[in-house]
């Protein structure tokens, strides 16, 4: 192998698997991996299973390397949680080498990261977190599993007690049986969904309404299997060369796309510099570094547009041969592009990269296992050995849960603005992107969830920036003992175009641990934590909840926390920019704020517990008050008995100061 023998991933596999876990994520993807880190901090025992050799999921194992925040400003979104965390461990390497990270030119500092390195930081965050001191006085546990499947989930009624792992170790096939407290669903089509007996939808198909193996041709978004080129000064390796056309290839798929003709503007067909820049990757190997809109000075980038794209549908998801199939094509496409940029567009010094660590032992054993069944794809075995471990999913299935959030709700183009949701565990930026939707639009909507118009004619047509993900979305409608963490939480399959992208699964990821952690500390099932509770801890890991903002309140702070959540339960909030934490208050605002917390509470009781009426009674200033509110909402949520606390419509009750106070 011509790659890195330098494996991270080795160095976190666990020798051993326990009878028993608190939770098993099953998927070491970006919601996998954050849920996992979290419900260990949180003191939980972890099992994380992954059926491949990399962790990292769509970022990394898949090479979608370019980060889709959202648009600029971005340095708001880059705070929040696990992600704020990642990005700054990525800026700090890239940083520490003279480097750049942002380089890709979909928008201005757009932040991109190759795949060998976020891997690296990955397997540093669960080594790290392997180190947290928990309340027992040992360190948390978080095992990992690699090249290993989950094949079954126990279950008692309407209850997942466990898993069932088939994992092959030195040639022998091993069955362990394991039982937990809570199962997270982390894969990337939501394959644990139909084994834990949980109603689903797909495409805009729901299980328990539609015949979905008599629908099968119904479309989802397409895959796409991308891969990281690179370019080679001296001349690239004559098995890397891609020199006969794939199977199915038609140069006429691309070349309205990228030609010799094409420019460097946006409009199509572009140019191999635009192309390159598109989604340009840091080259940690290079002696330079480039920037956002280099072009012809980069050295790294990711295949990833329309000509690789690859029409999936419910089929493809539902039944394994035919996701085989469509994976397969996928993969030519990709060859296909290679393929036409060295023989059509001239391009003779760039091809996959042979440095980035995907051809390991569970790619190689796939590709060979790929070629036994397709025999035409062996003149490219050693370019496939390089392309990605995964394909770029982009559409799962989704449960059916407690709450569904729909693209309506996350319309943000003025005057429309995205639902507050007092319960939110996560926040997204991403505007509704959903591929193939030029494609029979008239089966893509779920009428019984999004308006026709909902689903996008043109690029950000409802807007983008920030919109909260409800607590109730990850709560399946009837299963206890399980959770989604990744593309399959509790939404429209449009509301999932803006909810797909790596930042967001990374903290939707991070909710999901969050209430897995929470419900093992407090011995119940995740339905019944209170959302106060999680949103709690999640406020103490960084992870931004609240749409309201304020200049002079610094993120992560104690002043910051009780803000947040005081604007999240709409107890008391100041509208303007700056919070003035020592400005005086009302009155009024004494009154309201009492009020609106006894709504609250549920089952109504006649008044506050004495304490908390006090401090907010005895609050002066805007921070005293919204501390005290602070404290009353956490503490509400302290015990299993904790009221639950919910968003009643609006009584006149809410309180906002202006700046005159």
């Amino acid at each position: 192998m011509s790659e890195d023998s330098s494996d991270p991933c080795l160095a976190i596999q666990s020798d051993t698997v326990a009878g028993q876990y608190d939770v098993v994520v099953v998927g070491a993807g970006t919601g996998g991996i954050s849920a996992a880190l979290q419900a260990a901090r949180l003191g939980a025992s972890v099992l994380l299973v992954e059926p491949t050799d990399w962790i990292g999921g769509q970022l990394a194992a898949a090479g979608v390397t370019s980060m889709d925040e959202g648009y600029p400003p971005r340095h708001h979104l880059r705070e929040r949680g696990i992600y704020g965390e990642f990005w700054r461990r990525s800026t700090a390497f890239y940083k520490a080498i003279g480097k750049s990270n942002d380089t890709c030119a979909v928008s201005e500092d757009h932040f991109a990261v190759e795949p060998n390195v976020a891997r690296r930081i990955f397997t540093q965050m669960i080594d790290d977190t392997r180190l947290t001191p928990i309340a027992t006085g040992t360190h948390a546990t978080l095992d990992v599993l690699l090249r290993a499947s989950v094949t079954k989930l126990s279950r008692v009624g309407q209850t997942v007690t466990g898993v069932e792992i088939e994992r092959q170790a030195d040639g022998v096939s091993k069955t362990h049986r394991v039982s937990s407290k809570v199962v997270i669903d982390a894969t990337e089509y939501g394959d644990m969904i139909p084994l834990a007996g949980a109603a689903y939808r797909v495409g805009i198909l729901l299980s328990t309404r539609d015949h979905v193996g008599n629908a099968l041709d119904y479309p989802v978004q397409p895959n796409t299997w991308t891969a990281v080129i690179k370019q080679y000064p001296d001349g690239v390796p004559t098995d890397l060369q891609v020199n006969s056309p794939p199977p199915g290839y038609d140069p006429s798929v691309i070349s309205p796309f990228l030609s010799v003709e094409g420019d460097g503007a946006w409009r199509k067909p572009w140019n191999w510099e635009r192309m390159l820049k598109y989604r340009g990757m840091p080259d940690s190997t290079s002696r330079f570094s480039v920037r956002n809109g280099a072009g012809l000075a980069l050295t790294r980038t990711h295949v990833n547009f329309a000509p690789n794209d690859q029409a999936f549908d419910v089929g493809d998801i539902e039944d394994a041969e035919s996701r085989a199939g469509a994976e397969a094509l996928a993969l030519q496409r990709t060859l296909a592009v290679l393929y036409y940029a060295r023989h059509v567009m001239g391009v003779e010094d760039w091809s996959v990269a042979n440095d980035v660590g995907y051809d390991s032992p569970y790619n190689r054993n796939r590709v060979d296992t790929l070629i036994e069944r397709r025999p035409n794809l062996a003149p490219f075995r050693d370019v496939l050995y390089h392309f990605p471990v995964i394909p770029y999913v982009r559409e799962s299935r989704r449960i059916v849960g407690v709450e569904t959030l729909t693209a309506t709700q996350l319309r943000r183009k003025k005057p429309s603005l995205p639902k507050h949701f007092s319960t939110a565990v996560a926040i997204g930026d991403y505007p509704v992107d959903v591929h193939g939707e030029h494609h029979d639009r008239g089966r893509q909507v779920e009428l019984d969830l999004d308006e026709p118009e909902d689903l996008p004619k043109k690029w950000i047509q409802w807007g983008y920036g920030p919109f909260q993900i409800p607590f109730e979305s990850f709560l399946p409608e009837l299963v206890d003992g399980f959770l989604p963490a990744e593309k399959n939480l509790s939404q429209s399959r449009l509301a999932s175009g803006a909810t797909r992208l790596q930042p967001v699964t990374m903290l939707t990821g991070q909710a999901a641990g969050a209430i897995a952690g929470i419900a093992v500390q407090r011995r119940v099932p995740p339905r019944d934590v209170p959302a106060a509770a999680v949103q709690s801890a999640l406020l103490d890991a960084g992870s931004t909840l609240s749409l309201r903002r304020h200049n002079d309140v610094p993120h992560g702070t104690e002043l910051w926390k009780a803000v947040q959540l005081a604007s999240l339960y709409q107890v008391y909030e100041v509208e303007d920019e700056l919070f003035r934490e020592r400005a005086k208050i009302s009155e009024e605002s004494f009154k309201g704020t009492l009020s609106r917390l006894a709504v609250l509470r549920e089952p109504s009781e006649t008044a506050l517990d004495i304490h908390w009426k006090e401090a907010i009674l005895a609050s002066r200033t805007r921070g005293e008050l919204v501390r005290a509110v602070a404290h009353a909402i956490v503490a509400e949520s302290a015990s299993v008995e904790a009221v639950r606390f919910s968003s009643p419509p609006f009584n006149g009750n809410r309180i906002y100061e202006g700046s005159a106070q």
